[in-house]
């Protein structure tokens, strides 16, 4: 019988000190370097505190760890597109460092329940920060002004994830890209402005070329205009000597043929048929006249 309860008593033991073993076990919880935790107790529904960081931990049996990242992680926005201040839909590719606030865990585990839940509502709060900083410039200043665009987002992230008891840092705005619409309509912009800057630099050499182009033909011109009254002069100086020439000599065949009149005591008559046998007479060749009868030699 002794022998039998002492069985039975080590058994007892055995399964007390198992028993214990995995109470200890179960109640053993590690966090890493990189997390930090709220103390959650599944049976009682209560929550510690006070956060716990990196070690080994022992604590009441049923209770767990809520755990969050201890160190800075990046939340990005790859192609979140908005509308700018003229309704013009902006692509922006964004990113920034985010980390939870250990001394505030126990609220935000509270509102949020995990971190799960957490970072979904900080996600969503950072692209109305981006749709919000969006909204406050024109598609020039997202070119000339991305700086100051920068800067406000930054501005909007910080305050807004105060207020979610999260720390915000080196904001990234990788791209802002406009509507490809909108780039051809720039670029086309951007040509005819150059276009008319070459116009602008070419006019006056332009001009030059105009002006000697129009210099050589008024030149060519006055040459050949002169030429023409030259060779007109020449004409019509010809032309008047000529005409003198045979002035003077109907005027000296004329005074002849009044000597030859005066001399012969002619009469028109006369002199008209002189003229005519005279033709006749110094013909190269022979002439043969029909006369009507009788034959007059005279015209008296």
């Amino acid at each position: 019988m002794n022998k039998r309860t002492g069985v039975i008593t080590t058994g007892a033991v055995l399964a007390v000190i198992v028993l214990i073993l995995s109470l200890i076990i179960v109640s053993l919880k590690k966090l890493n370097s990189s997390e930090v935790a709220i103390q959650y107790n599944n049976f009682y529904k209560t929550l510690k505190d006070d956060p716990y960081y990196e070690g080994l931990y022992l604590g009441p049996p049923g209770y767990g760890f809520i755990k969050f990242s201890s160190v800075f992680q990046t939340m990005s926005y790859p192609a979140t597109t908005c509308l700018n201040k003229d309704g013009v839909t902006i692509r922006i590719n964004v990113s920034f460092q985010y980390r939870v606030r250990p001394g505030d865990l126990k609220y935000i585990t509270e509102q949020f329940k995990d971190e799960t839940g957490y970072t979904r509502v900080l996600h969503s709060t950072g692209s109305s920060a981006i749709h919000d900083s969006c909204s406050r410039f024109n598609t020039s200043q997202f070119q000339a002004e991305r700086g100051r665009f920068q800067e406000d987002l930054t501005s909007r992230l910080v305050d807004k994830f105060e207020n979610l008891n999260c720390d915000v840092t080196d904001l990234q705005v990788n791209n802002i890209a406009r509507p490809r619409a909108y780039e051809n309509a720039i670029k086309a912009k951007e040509s005819a402005r150059e276009d008319i800057e070459v116009a602008r630099n070419e006019r006056p050499q332009r001009l030059t070329e105009a002006q000697t182009i129009k210099l050589e033909a008024e030149t060519e011109a006055d040459i050949i205009l002169n030429e023409a009254k030259s060779e007109a002069r020449i004409i019509l100086t010809r032309a008047q000597s000529d005409s003198k020439a045979i002035l003077d000599e109907y005027e000296k065949e004329a005074d002849s043929y009044k000597q030859l009149k005066d001399a012969n005591s002619l009469d028109n008559q006369g002199f008209l048929a002189y003229m005519g046998i005279r033709a006749i007479s110094n013909a190269k060749n022979p002439v043969h006249i029909g006369m009507k009868a009788p034959a007059r030699s005279s015209y008296a």
